[in-house]
């Protein structure tokens, strides 16, 4: 996507948005609404091609809670302060804190999502257990 070949009017809806996003801003937020097995979960696609920053991804909270979760932190990053390994962010999800850890590597047994549904690499964000 990162490259117009030409064949962008094929592209769905929802392709588009996720490039005119990408080139808007340097990041669009896509999510995965929860079923019976698994919880929903919302992550960040561009952070990475454009701005050499992390990928980052939530689990678990109402969807619209972790598209804004997304996009603070995205603009947080984008302006020069990034999510920190185990440092406590407040006013990130409606003013509670949140703290940021490394997500599960892919293919390992604690990794419950299959490996065609992650994202590039990621740091998740959840709400902090202090908080």
């Amino acid at each position: 996507m990162c490259h117009d070949y030409g064949d962008r009017d094929r592209l769905d809806t929802i392709d588009r948005n996720t490039i005119g996003h990408v080139e808007e801003r340097g990041w669009s937020v896509m999510h995965v609404p929860e079923d019976d097995l698994r919880p929903g979960w919302a992550f960040t696609v561009g952070l990475w091609h454009s701005h050499r920053q992390p990928e980052l991804a939530t689990f678990g909270l109402d969807i619209g809670t972790m598209k804004a979760c997304l996009n603070v932190l995205g603009r947080q990053a984008t302006d020069g302060w990034p999510p920190e390994l185990d440092y406590e962010r407040s006013h990130v999800i409606d003013g509670d804190p949140c703290c940021s850890r490394p997500s599960n590597r892919v293919g390992t047994r604690r990794s419950s999502v299959p490996r065609s549904l992650l994202p590039a690499p990621a740091d998740s964000v959840r709400p902090s257990p202090l908080g």
